[in-house]
C-alpha cells in the first residue's frame, strides 16, 4: 500500500483491514516524513480556533468538491498531488482535509436511525403522481418513472426546515432587537440626569461615623426622610422630592479604578508576592486610612484605601524552537493528562517541560543567540526570565549545554535554577560553550535530622569564557582550564575541583555511542504508539524479553516520574531494569520524605506484608554510620539470603558500596551457588564484631 495523505488519514482513522493497517503502520515508523505528518495531522486536529478555508479571495481554499473527489479517489494524479501540496504547507487545510475525513469515517462507520415518518416522506416525493396525469405518448422521456407531484403534495412532503420561510420568520427577531435598541437609545438620550454633572457639593460630604449622629441640614435642601431601623444603609439610598439624583450622604470619594491589565504570565515555580499597599493620605484627618488584612471588615469609623495589585513587569521571551538531534522529545500535554511524543514544530513556552530520554540528544535554538542542547536522560523546564538575564530554565535532572552564536554581538545570560537556588551563567565571549550537570538526588538514611540529600554535578567550561554568579555571592569567572565547578554541599559558594579531561557529553562530539545502543533506540522509539500516552506505551515496553528495551523503558519511567510503574519493575527479571527502578524510587523518595505512605501502599501489592517495611527502608539508603551498627550490617546481611530478587538486590548494592568488596556475590544467581558467598558475608562481620565497617 501506497504511503499517502488518503491512505495516512485512513490509518488514523482505523478504516483499514488489520494487515493493510500493520503495514502501513510499519512504514510510518520507519519513514521520518511520515511520522513528521502523523504528528502534525494529530497536532492541527487539536488545536483550537485554527479556522477554516475561506470560500473567496485570499486565502480561499479549493472547490469542496474537489475535496470530496479526493476522498473519494476520483482526482487525477495530477489533482492528488497539488492538494496533498496544498495540505502540507496549510494547516488550515490539512486539519480541514483531516476533519472531513473523520466525519465521513463516523457517518459512514456508524448506523443512523431513521423515523418512520421521514421514510415515508421520502417515499412521497418519489412515487406520488398527479390524479390526472395522462401519457400522451409511449416514447420514453428522461423524466419518466421519477413521479410528478402537485405543488401542495410537494409542499407538504417537505421537512420543516426546507420550507419557505414568511418574512416575520425570517426577521422577526432582528426587528425585535432592533425595537429594543432604539426604545433603550431614546431613553438614554432623553434622561437629563445622564448628561449633567453634578455640582460638586463638598458640605455634605461626610465621613461613615457614628450611626445615631444626626447631619445638619444644608441650606435650600430638604432634611431626608426618616428611616426605619431594619432600612438599607442612607449612604446608599437616594434622595426624595426635587433631588432625586442627588445623595442624601454619601461615602468617602475612594480613588479612580485603574484601567484593566492583561495579567502577565506566570511563572510556575517562582513564589507569588503579596500585594503592596501604597501610601495614601486619608481623606480626613480625623479618620484613620489603611489598608485591611484579608478576611476582616472595616470598623464603623475607619475609611478603608483599596488596595491597588501590582502587576509584575512583562518581558518579551526569545522564540525556543526545535533545531537537531535524535527527533525524539517528550512532553507533558497541555490538555490531557499524561506525557506525548513532542511535536518538533512547536515551539517552546513558558512552563512547558522538556523531557530527552535515554539514548536520544536533541538541541534547541533560542532567538538569534543561543543553542541549549539536552544530553541522554535529561529533563528541563522553561521559565520566565527576569532583567537581568535573556532565558531561564529549571534543571530537575540529567546534562544541558549552552552555546552561544558565534555572530552574537552581546554576551548571552541564562538563569539556571537548581534545587531552588538561581545561578546566573554569562556567556561572555562569541563560540562559548558551557555544559552543567545536575545528577539525581538519592538518600542516604531514612528522614531523620541526619538525612543529607546528596547532590553531584556542576559547570565546566568547555569553549570560549563565562562567569557564574548567585545571590549574595561573588561572580568567577571561568574557562576550559579551570577544571569542573561542582555545587555547593550546603552553601552558596562553588567548590573548583581541577578535573583537566572534559567530560565526553559536553564536547559537540559528544560521548561515543555503540552500534547497539544505537539500534536499541531506533527499535526503542518505534515502539512508541503516538495515539497513546507515554505511559501507556512504556508500560507493555517494560516488561520486554529484551533486557535493554525494558531497561530503557524504566529509565524513561523514573524521568517523567510514574513511580507506580517502578514498583512492579523491581522484580523485573532483568538486572538492568531492577537497578533502574531502584534509582528511580530513590530519587522520587528523596524529593519529598512524605510520600512514604504512597509507597508502602503500591509495596504492599507487590510484596508480602512482612517484607514492605524492609523495602522501604532498603529504600532509603544506608550510610557509613549504619555499617558501623551490627543491627544495621546484621540486617544487610540477612537480606542476602531473602527468596525476594529486589530485597537481595539492594542489600548487595548498599554492602558492595559500603565495604568495597563482592566476594563474588551475584543476587540473581541461585541459593546453592549464593551459599559459599553468604558464608564469607557472615564470617567477615563477625570479625569486626558484627559490623560491615570497623571503627
Amino acid at each position: 500500500m501506497r504511503l499517502t495523505l488518503r491512505t495516512i488519514l485512513a490509518y488514523l482513522d482505523d478504516v483499514l483491514e488489520p494487515a493493510q493497517a500493520r503495514e502501513l503502520g510499519e512504514k510510518i515508523a520507519e519513514g521520518k516524513e511520515a511520522s513528521a505528518l502523523v504528528a502534525k495531522i494529530r497536532d492541527v486536529s487539536r488545536r483550537r480556533r485554527i479556522g477554516a478555508p475561506e470560500l473567496s479571495g485570499p486565502g480561499s481554499g479549493p472547490d469542496p468538491n474537489i475535496v470530496s473527489d479526493y476522498l473519494e479517489n476520483l482526482l487525477s494524479p495530477n489533482q492528488v498531488m497539488e492538494l496533498e501540496r496544498l495540505c502540507q504547507t496549510s494547516d488550515t487545510h490539512l486539519a480541514e482535509v483531516a476533519g472531513c475525513h473523520k466525519i465521513l469515517t463516523m457517518v459512514l462507520g456508524q448506523p443512523i436511525d431513521v423515523a418512520d415518518d421521514i421514510r415515508e416522506r421520502m417515499y412521497a416525493l418519489g412515487t406520488a403522481k398527479s390524479a390526472d396525469q395522462v401519457i400522451e405518448t409511449a416514447t420514453p422521456s428522461m423524466t419518466e418513472g421519477i413521479g410528478e407531484t402537485t405543488a401542495a403534495a410537494f409542499k407538504d412532503g417537505l421537512p420543516d426546515y426546507l420550507k419557505r420561510r414568511s418574512f416575520l420568520q425570517q426577521y422577526g427577531t432582528v426587528l425585535s432587537i432592533m425595537a429594543v435598541a432604539g426604545i433603550w437609545t431614546a431613553i438614554v438620550v432623553t434622561d437629563r440626569t445622564l448628561w449633567e454633572r453634578p455640582e460638586s457639593q463638598p458640605d455634605k460630604t461626610i465621613t461613615q461615623a457614628d450611626p445615631d449622629a444626626t447631619v445638619p441640614p444644608v441650606p435650600g435642601q430638604q432634611p431626608p426622610a426618616p428611616q426605619p431601623d431594619n432600612a438599607a444603609d442612607p449612604v446608599a439610598m437616594p434622595g426624595n422630592g426635587d433631588n432625586s439624583g442627588e445623595l442624601a450622604a454619601t461615602a468617602t470619594p475612594a480613588p479612580a479604578t485603574p484601567s484593566p491589565v492583561a495579567p502577565a504570565p506566570v511563572d510556575p515555580t517562582e513564589p507569588i508576592a503579596p500585594p503592596v499597599t501604597p501610601d495614601a493620605p486619608s481623606p480626613d484627618p480625623s479618620v484613620a486610612s489603611m489598608a485591611l488584612p484579608v478576611g476582616e471588615t472595616p470598623a464603623p469609623n475607619m475609611a478603608v484605601v483599596p488596595v491597588v495589585p501590582v502587576v509584575p513587569e512583562t518581558l518579551p521571551e526569545q522564540r525556543m524552537n526545535y533545531l537537531s538531534g535524535d527527533e525524539f522529545i517528550i512532553q507533558p500535554h497541555a490538555v490531557d493528562p499524561g506525557w506525548y511524543v513532542s511535536t518538533r514544530e512547536l515551539p517552546v513556552e513558558i512552563g512547558d517541560t522538556l523531557v530527552s530520554p535515554v539514548p536520544f540528544r536533541n538541541s534547541y535554538r533560542v532567538g538569534e543567540t543561543l543553542t541549549i542542547g539536552l544530553q541522554p536522560g535529561t529533563r528541563v523546564q522553561r521559565l520566565m526570565r527576569r532583567n537581568n538575564s535573556d532565558v531561564a530554565l529549571l534543571l530537575e535532572q540529567g546534562q544541558i549545554t549552552l552555546t552561544r552564536f558565534n555572530d552574537s554581538q552581546n554576551p548571552v545570560t541564562v538563569r539556571l535554577r537548581v534545587f531552588g537556588q538561581d545561578w546566573f551563567i554569562k556567556l561572555l565571549e562569541p563560540g562559548t560553550r558551557v555544559g552543567v550537570e545536575l545528577v539525581p538526588t538519592v538518600p542516604s538514611g531514612p528522614p531523620t535530622d541526619r538525612l543529607s540529600v546528596v547532590i553531584d554535578g556542576g559547570i565546566v567550561v568547555v569553549e570560549g569564557k563565562a562567569s557564574v554568579s548567585t545571590a549574595g555571592a561573588t561572580v568567577v569567572e571561568l574557562g576550559p582550564a579551570d577544571g569542573f565547578v561542582h555545587w555547593p554541599a550546603g552553601g552558596s559558594t562553588l567548590v573548583l575541583r581541577m578535573d583537566f579531561s572534559l567530560p565526553a557529553w559536553a564536547t559537540v562530539e559528544g560521548p561515543f555511542v555503540t552500534a547497539a545502543t544505537k539500534q536499541f533506540g531506533k527499535l526503542f522509539q518505534k515502539e512508541f504508539n503516538l495515539e497513546q500516552t507515554v505511559e501507556e506505551s512504556l508500560s507493555p515496553i517494560a516488561k520486554d524479553r529484551r533486557a535493554g528495551l525494558s531497561e530503557l523503558a524504566i529509565k524513561t519511567l523514573a524521568l517523567i516520574g510514574d513511580w507506580k510503574e517502578l514498583v512492579p519493575a523491581l522484580k523485573n527479571d532483568h538486572q538492568e531494569s531492577r537497578l533502574a527502578a531502584i534509582a528511580g524510587l530513590r530519587h522520587w523518595l528523596a524529593l519529598n520524605p512524605g510520600r512514604e505512605p504512597e509507597l508502602r501502599e503500591a509495596l504492599s501489592q507487590n510484596f508480602a506484608e512482612d517484607k514492605v517495611n524492609t523495602v522501604v527502608r532498603l529504600l532509603w539508603g544506608f550510610n557509613e554510620e549504619d555499617a558501623r551498627s551490627p543491627t544495621e550490617s546484621a540486617m544487610l546481611v540477612g537480606g542476602l539470603k531473602d527468596d525476594d530478587i529486589a530485597i537481595r538486590e539492594l542489600a548487595f548494592q548498599y554492602i558492595s558500596k559500603l565495604t568495597a568488596r563482592t566476594f563474588d556475590y551475584l543476587p540473581m544467581a541461585p541459593l546453592v551457588e549464593r551459599r559459599a558467598a553468604i558464608n564469607r558475608w557472615e564470617e567477615y562481620v563477625k570479625r569486626n564484631n558484627g559490623a560491615l565497617i570497623s571503627d
